[in-house]
């Protein structure tokens, strides 16, 4: 007979996580810390402003959102084997971002305050840039698919 379970966590704001999780949609919120997550199919959400993230994930979609200027912490890492990565930031946002796909499919900049870095070539599948003064760098990668970068709150 098929089964599941949902676990709904809470937790202190300020705390490291180590996350597995096999199939099944994940979402993680307002946590700064060091976070390290693997997991499966079925989605991914996470809402972060800071910490030391590095995320592993087998298929999308997945997004990405940073809800504050800068980022407060060394830095995170999402890796996503297949699917369609968007990763959301907010106007007047300051950070190094690295967009790469490895194979089959492109990066899509939608975020207007990202130039790229200086001694760098953005191509259809790679992109480093810069947004505001700069800051922790925040890298995406993705095996399969489209990574997009988009200006939070604006219809893409």
């Amino acid at each position: 007979m098929p089964w599941k379970i949902d676990y709904h966590l809470r937790v202190p704001s300020s705390c490291d996580l180590e996350i597995y999780s096999g199939r099944g949609a994940l979402s993680v919120s307002n946590v700064e810390g060091a976070l390290r997550v693997n997991a499966g199919e079925g989605g991914a959400s996470f809402t972060l402003a800071g910490g030391d993230v590095e995320a592993t994930l087998k298929g999308g979609p997945v997004r990405v959102r940073v809800p504050a200027r800068s980022w407060r912490g060394q830095g995170m890492s999402v890796r996503l084997a297949s699917g369609d990565l968007t990763v959301e930031l907010p106007a007047g946002f300051s950070g190094d971002i690295n967009a790469e796909v490895l194979n089959a499919g492109r990066v899509e900049n939608a975020y207007a305050g990202l130039a790229p870095r200086e001694h760098t070539e953005t191509t259809e599948r790679s992109l480093q840039g810069r947004a505001g003064a700069g800051g922790a760098t925040l890298s995406f990668t993705v095996g399969d698919g489209t990574l997009r970068i988009v200006q939070e709150g604006r219809k893409q």
